[in-house]
């Protein structure tokens, strides 16, 4: 039975472990030196650092028991996040705390609602879909400037449907509250999962652990005949009869010759900085709409857990987004500007540089979402034809959680062998 999955992120991992419980043979093939994908911790000196920082938030108690099955040992953490507004740090989500924003950004915002401004609904595009559900006011203080650095375009060109389920919606009456005081955590991920390692990387090693017989590293695609149904690794040709694909879904379109509509997507560029030197705030992460800043977010490992810095230093991750053909910025000055802002702000003392680590996610967020595009169905239709099955937050073309990705992996699995045993 030549079952065959490509790439060993959470997606493709799943899968395999389907192949594996049903006892059929199969091969996975990964182009680098180990699993994980999106979800690895890469090592810098003796800091670590995870791919642009991803936690785990639990929507099923199945999922939650898969990973606990892994014996990874794991902390629940409280989420401790806030966004800078100029040089005000103010708890995330800056609509439901309005109490601790600028006093003019607040009545901007009240003054929005008490006109109708906030909760409407109805956009063929995001930039309309945001300022119609969120005002004036905090549009051009955050919605539009946040989001157009992450996506790296204006936002009316991209879908309405692009922030998928995980744009938070409208709440008029917690808006208000939260202009008057503290409203506590809200939002899918007010906690979240995490090892007690200080890598989420773990996570991936220990689901590949018994799949290691059937795990190939190193090995990158230069080609897939869809008439033979076979794929080239270099000089060697693998036949497959079912193939389950969790690259991007843009590669995959390369690699085989299809055509189609244009594939929009932002790329980030992560860039890991480990100093000698200690942080002066808590949080996890702050995101940062200020336009004159190129980064759009920023993560502080070393807030989430101490292990992933040596003694006496600390740790930040910091996340530019990038169109398809935008030029990455000057490492260097990139680290020296990131480095003199968070000490301007009085965030970070910081006595010397000790490591700097850069990661290109590319694609890492997807505009035309699969789902209900029709152009994306005679694609789908001829990759099914030659018996591939696209899987995973890039083969699905879709905005996945890490638990949304592992589903979609087994769902091809399963399908896969439905296929061949039938």
């Amino acid at each position: 039975m030549s079952l065959v999955v490509v790439g060993a992120g959470f997606s493709g991992l799943a899968a395999a472990r389907v192949f594996l419980d049903a006892g059929v043979e199969f091969r996975l093939f990964e182009a680098e030196s180990g699993p994980g994908g999106l979800l690895r911790t890469d090592i810098a000196g003796a800091f670590s650092f995870d791919r642009a920082g991803h936690f785990l938030h639990f929507q099923t108690e199945t999922f939650e028991q898969i990973l606990k099955h892994l014996h990874v040992p794991m902390t629940v953490v409280s989420r401790r996040s806030a966004i800078l507004i100029g040089r005000r740090i103010v708890p995330y989500p800056l609509q439901f705390n309005l109490h601790a924003a600028p006093a003019e950004l607040r009545d901007a915002a009240l003054a929005d609602l008490a006109a109708g401004r906030i909760g409407r609904v109805g956009a063929d595009d995001y930039a309309t879909l945001l300022l119609k559900a969120w005002g004036p006011a905090l549009y051009e203080a955050f919605f539009r400037p946040y989001n157009e650095k992450l996506w790296a375009r204006p936002l009316c060109d991209l879908p309405s449907d692009c922030g998928a389920r995980f744009l938070p919606q409208p709440n008029k009456d917690l808006l208000l509250k939260g202009a008057a005081g503290p409203i506590g955590q809200y939002g899918y991920n007010a906690e979240f999962a995490y090892p007690s390692s200080g890598r989420v990387g773990d996570l991936a090693f220990a689901m590949a652990s018994p799949l290691e017989h059937a795990i190939e590293y190193e090995a990158r695609i230069n080609s897939i005949d869809l008439t033979r149904q076979r794929i080239r690794f270099g000089q060697e040709w693998v036949d497959y009869k079912k193939l389950i694909f969790t690259g991007p879904l843009s590669q995959v379109c390369e690699l085989t010759g299809l055509s189609g509509p244009p594939l929009v997507y932002s790329r980030v560029l992560n860039l890991r900085i480990g100093f000698r030197g200690r942080m002066r705030i808590n949080d996890h992460w702050l995101y940062v709409p200020d336009e004159a800043v190129s980064f759009f977010r920023v993560g502080f490992p070393s807030n989430v857990d101490s292990r992933t810095c040596p003694p006496g230093c600390a740790s930040m991750s910091l996340e530019y987004g990038l169109d398809e053909t935008q030029d990455t910025p000057d490492i260097d000055r990139s680290v020296a500007t990131a480095v003199g802002y968070f000490a301007d702000l009085g965030i970070i003392d910081c006595e010397a540089v000790e490591e700097i680590s850069v990661h290109l996610i590319s694609p890492a967020y997807v505009a035309d979402r699969n789902v209900g595009q029709r152009g994306f169905a005679p694609i789908i239709g001829q990759l099914a034809q030659a018996n591939i099955m696209m899987a995973g937050r890039f083969g699905s073309w879709d905005y996945f959680s890490a638990e949304d990705a592992y589903f979609d992996g087994a769902r091809a699995a399963n399908a896969a062998l439905a296929g061949v045993i039938s």
